[in-house]
């Protein structure tokens, strides 16, 4: 004999069981949503998960399927569907595609790599090998030690790129410049990694501002430091002078509040087009999670073309930038 109100009994459990499936992962992504959302990430624990953004967007795009089902064909509460589904169009805006400035019709073509050298230890074989094969004209090293300086040369980079600004350091602390055309140093804010700032002159263009830079990590205890280097480095490209790159291990991503500050001074991300494009941790098991290597560039400097790179002995994917820096006025 069959019990009455069973089949309901049935659905309510289901309910339950689908509401709870959703509600309990959305409830450790949301947290993540409201920080992004805020843009308070100078603190801890606040400044290293806001990185997971699009991850914790990923978690909620799970989470919203079991809740839809709960809202209608259950006919269970639909408030925390309509939450989720809010975050999540909150997600896919942030995710979208920004512009990046377009080549100039004139122009002379300008060729940036970046590599985070992770306590010299990147193999300045495959260092040089990059620089050849791509056509670099500025290659930017951060932890710049006197051994990998060594091997850079001894592997031929002087032949290359014979024009270096640098300060080399023992340890993460080192920082150089070197261009196929000649530069002059330029007065550089005393962050907590040697940043390097240099003028080089571009045959065809404007004088072009290269800032090399390296931030402190945003590690528990330390935050400070993260945002007084983000701050020295904001205040240095606001004053700095067109066309100027600004490129680096800056140790924030673009849901850092930090990260948009130095885009809102005019600056954009050569690979803004690129959403999922990761640096960090590379040689691993498993893909990069995150996009702490950056090429920024001004307005009038237009991007062709951005890749990464593995480098063995590091843990960072080089980013080759191709741009082209318009012709001086008249020219």
């Amino acid at each position: 004999m069959a019990t009455a109100g069973g089949p309901q009994t049935g659905r309510r459990r289901t309910g339950r069981v689908l509401l709870a499936v959703g509600v309990l992962p959305a409830v450790g992504a949301l947290p993540v949503t409201l920080v992004r959302l805020l843009g308070r990430d100078g603190v801890t624990p606040v400044a290293q998960v806001v990185g997971l953004t699009p991850f914790a967007g990923l978690v909620l795009l799970v989470a919203v399927l079991p809740l839809l089902v709960v809202a209608f064909p259950l006919r269970g509460p639909r408030w925390p569907a309509a939450v989720v589904v809010c975050a999540l169009l909150l997600h896919g805006w942030w995710l979208v595609p920004r512009d990046v400035p377009a080549a100039p019709a004139d122009g002379t073509s300008v060729t940036v790599m970046s590599v985070n050298a992770r306590f010299g230890n990147a193999d300045p074989g495959r260092v040089v090998e990059l620089v050849r094969d791509n056509g670099v004209d500025v290659l930017l090293v951060q932890e710049l030690t006197p051994g990998l300086a060594a091997g850079l040369e001894a592997s031929g980079l002087t032949g290359l790129l014979p024009e270096a600004v640098t300060t080399v350091r023992p340890g993460p602390d080192g920082t150089g410049t070197f261009t196929r055309w000649s530069q002059d140093r330029l007065p550089a804010p005393a962050t907590t990694f040697a940043t390097v700032r240099s003028v080089v002159t571009v045959p065809g263009a404007r004088p072009l501002t290269l800032t090399n830079a390296h931030t402190w990590p945003p590690l528990p205890g330390t935050v400070d430091r993260w945002r007084d280097d983000h701050r020295l480095l904001l205040e240095a490209v606001s004053e700095g002078p067109d066309p100027q790159v600004l490129a680096g291990d800056l140790n924030a991503t673009r849901d850092h509040a930090r990260f948009r500050a130095l885009t809102a001074t005019g600056l954009r991300d050569a690979a803004a087009r690129q959403v999922w494009a990761r640096t960090w941790p590379a040689n691993q098991l498993w893909p990069p999670l995150l996009a702490l290597d950056h090429v920024l560039v001004d307005p009038a400097t237009g991007v062709d073309q951005v890749q990464r790179f593995p480098v063995d002995g590091t843990d960072h994917l080089a980013v080759v930038a191709e741009l082209t820096v318009a012709r001086p006025p008249g020219a």
